[in-house]
């Protein structure tokens, strides 16, 4: 349980939560662990899930539902989490999410949750906080991929992928082009474009970015 609690502290809905209520929620459902092998499918489009999944150990990969166009959506990476959106909604799963190693996964049901939310309002509001960013990253996406040119296309996929003002590119360039619904030729001129004009500065995979705000305003 040791394990679990520092888990949960780390994470973005129960940092910080309180310790009666975990052990307290723990008691009504414990979480539990899954070792998933590399290539393994985690969740799949129209799977029906009550439960919160955080990757514990190792690499997984989301992907769009159409199985004829697959379409690599995000990685993640240890201490994400993935299937909030489906946890108070009878909606199936949208997306098909794969182990790109072998992984471990912390399974959070929707009672151990609801209890700690009912029961913590720290972990009430961190939840809504959690999902109103959901929501504006989502609104970012869109942002990107209905945006005019190549060069602000990307802009707009940098600066929603940044740490801070760094962006570490983890996803095949060709993957990136079909994100962005641009040719890869046309995503080399963007990137050669954006550090011409001196709002990035590339080494390797990763993606310094300058002057954000007039960047995301500087292409049409």
């Amino acid at each position: 349980m040791k394990e679990i609690l520092e888990i949960l502290d780390s994470l973005p809905i129960t940092s910080g939560a309180d310790s009666t209520c975990l052990l307290a929620a723990a008691d009504v459902s414990t979480p539990k662990f899954l070792m998933i092998e590399r290539g393994a499918i985690i969740l799949s489009p129209g799977q029906i899930e009550d439960a919160l999944y955080v990757l514990c150990d190792g690499s997984a990969v989301a992907y769009s539902a159409d199985e004829d166009k697959q379409v690599l959506l995000r990685t993640f990476v240890p201490y994400e989490i993935f299937g909030i959106s489906n946890l108070y909604t009878d909606l199936p799963f949208a997306t098909r999410i794969v182990a790109k190693s072998d992984c471990r996964v912390l399974v959070l049901d929707k009672t151990f949750l609801s209890y700690l939310i009912d029961h913590d309002s720290r972990v009430r509001y961190q939840y809504i906080s959690f999902l109103a960013q959901k929501t504006l990253y989502l609104n970012q996406k869109i942002s990107y991929l209905t945006a005019g040119s190549a060069e602000q296309r990307l802009a707009y996929w940098l600066d929603s992928n940044a740490c801070g003002d760094v962006v570490s590119i983890q996803i095949p360039m060709n993957a990136l082009c079909t994100m962005l619904d641009i040719g890869r030729a046309s995503l080399y001129r963007a990137f050669d474009k954006l550090e011409r004009d001196g709002f990035i500065i590339r080494q390797q995979k990763t993606v310094r970015l300058l002057e954000r705000d007039r960047m995301l305003h500087y292409y049409k």
